[in-house]
């Protein structure tokens, strides 16, 4: 999958990328050309969510191809969310852009156990 990068607007003030952020959704991650994240990937991959939905990945995507496991992730992220087992919106739309690096790291091929 193609990485699109979204590069904040200059003139824009920190509180307004907090909210611009925090208004995000599955499809602003997940594109049709590929995924797109608003924060560096090492900083994502360093994150705890992004370690809770490796393996996740991992085990439905040795089962079925990309697109469905990537529908079936976004499900379970859904799932999460709507019970608020993130317990704030920021930390939602983390584990987001965590589950959508994760994805691309797998279909790349940059952590998978030989």
């Amino acid at each position: 999958m193609k990485k699109i990068v979204l590069k904040p607007i200059p003139s824009s003030t920190r509180k307004e990328q907090i909210y611009e952020f925090k208004s995000l959704e599955i499809e602003d991650f997940f594109t049709n050309k590929g995924i797109q994240l608003r924060h560096t990937k090492k900083q994502i991959r360093n994150r705890m969510s992004y370690k809770f939905w490796k393996p996740i990945v991992q085990q439905v995507s040795s089962n079925i191809r990309a697109s469905e496991r990537n529908n079936v992730v976004q499900k379970i992220w859904r799932e999460m969310d709507d019970r608020h087992c993130f317990h704030t919106l920021t930390q939602s739309i983390y584990d987001l852009e965590s589950l959508a690096l994760c994805t691309e790291d797998y279909d790349n091929g940059n952590w998978r156990e030989k």
